[in-house]
């Protein structure tokens, strides 16, 4: 007798006539539905994963986020992150600007191939170099998605040495001639320098008979120069470099670090007018040519602040040399390559509040594409303390906004002091 057999269904298969029977009276793509899923047949959904990472200051350039008991690269907050997928997909966040997680995001929107990118508002920021731990502005992920950091630069603060050397102007007292050893107008030391060793931190880069008294450095790295510009101060020398007997109060030397100074340019051949004419000739002067010798420099005194330059910078370009003028009160621009003058000049606001005193206009500083001017009311009309006043303004080269307010009312020392009853 032979026996029938029965072939056996297969599990997909069995499964498929269950939900035939079960849901025979459903329309028939709800029917797939209910049977793919029933089945694990349900085709797979792409879930977004999120993207992570730092952005960070790669203050040393390396193109990796330091962190050591002795050196830091902090995150930077305020940075946004965009991705776009391959699928149209897109996202965006900013990092963190939290203490705790300062740099740090976590972005979503985007699944498998995606493009992300990191953009930035601030002037002066530059990508920083790749590494190990940080990639371009744009980049490119896809199973690795952790991670993703990027280093960003802001050139002013990189140096290339762990102790760079920084350099100071000094007044010495009088007119000393160019065999006077110690009549130093410029000294460099390096930043870690300690102690009271005179002779071992410091070098001289140049001598008081070269430059004369400068107030204003600015430091030019592509050309590798250091400018400084002359500055009226009494019992101190300038250099009458043309011999006309008046000393170049518009003068502009710049000096190699090893210490080659040289007459960069005198600005007031380029037609600014400094006060030149109210400066005292050499002569009427008279300051001793010792170091030692004594002088009394009266002529000098009321044009004090009033005359000359005040401070200076450099662009962070370095194309672009800014100039105090404490006579006219206005800002003079310079070009660099061509040592003329760029722009129109600009005449710094007043700080005093109505007519109460003087403005007296003098430093300068650059800083991501602004000039940040700092400014005095010497309240001389009111003679009233409550109108002493210091103010800081933003020059972006077509406005001056106020950024800080400096009273200067509060009690001073002494400017002088006879700690020995009078008996020297």
């Amino acid at each position: 007798m032979r026996q029938e057999k029965t072939a056996t269904p297969r599990r997909g298969q069995a499964k498929l006539a269950h939900c035939n029977e079960r849901i025979s009276l459903l329309s028939s793509k709800t029917w797939l539905l209910i049977c793919f899923a029933h089945l694990g047949l349900m085709p797979s959904v792409m879930v977004a994963q999120a993207i992570s990472g730092n952005v960070f200051r790669d203050f040393n350039a390396n193109g990796t986020k330091d962190n050591s008991a002795t050196y830091n690269e902090i995150g930077v907050g305020g940075i946004t992150v965009n991705c776009t997928d391959s699928a149209g997909g897109t996202g965006t966040t900013t990092t963190s600007t939290a203490t705790a997680t300062l740099g740090n995001y976590s972005l979503t929107g985007c699944t498998g191939a995606t493009r992300v990118e990191f953009t930035w508002t601030l002037a002066g920021d530059y990508s920083g170099a790749v590494g190990t731990g940080s990639n371009t502005s744009v980049q490119f992920v896809n199973a690795t998605r952790t991670s993703i950091n990027f280093g960003i630069n802001y050139p002013q603060h990189y140096t290339s040495e762990t102790n760079p050397e920084y350099v100071v102007s000094q007044f010495e007292a009088n007119r000393p001639p160019s065999s006077q050893p110690l009549a130093t107008a410029m000294l460099k030391t390096r930043y870690n320098a300690r102690g009271t060793a005179y002779g071992s931190n410091t070098t001289s880069i140049a001598h008081a008979a070269e430059i004369g008294a400068t107030w204003g450095l600015a430091y030019d790295r592509p050309r590798n120069l250091l400018y400084a510009s002359s500055f009226v101060k009494r019992h101190a020398s300038m250099v009458d470099n043309d011999s006309d007997g008046k000393e170049d109060i518009g003068a502009i030397y710049s000096i190699t670090p090893t210490g080659s100074p040289t007459l960069w340019a005198d600005l007031s051949d380029l037609g600014i007018d400094f006060g030149l004419s109210l400066m005292p000739s050499v002569a009427t002067r008279a300051l001793p040519n010792t170091l030692t010798g004594p002088s009394h420099d009266a002529s000098l005194f009321p044009l004090i602040g009033k005359i000359g330059i005040g401070d200076i910078d450099i662009s962070d370009n370095y194309a672009d040399l800014y100039v105090m003028n404490l006579y006219d009160q206005k800002i003079y621009t310079i070009d660099i390559p061509s040592k003329t003058l760029k722009t129109t000049s600009a005449v710094v606001p007043s700080p005093c509040s109505g007519a109460v005193g003087n403005s007296r206009p003098f430093g300068l500083k650059y800083h991501r594409g602004k000039l940040y001017v700092g400014a005095v009311c010497d309240a001389t009309v009111s003679n009233l303390t409550n109108d002493l006043v210091a103010k800081v303004y933003s020059y972006d080269g077509a406005t001056f906004n106020t950024v800080l307010t400096v009273p200067l009312n509060y009690t001073k020392g002494y400017v002088f002091k006879d700690i020995d009853d009078n008996r020297v």
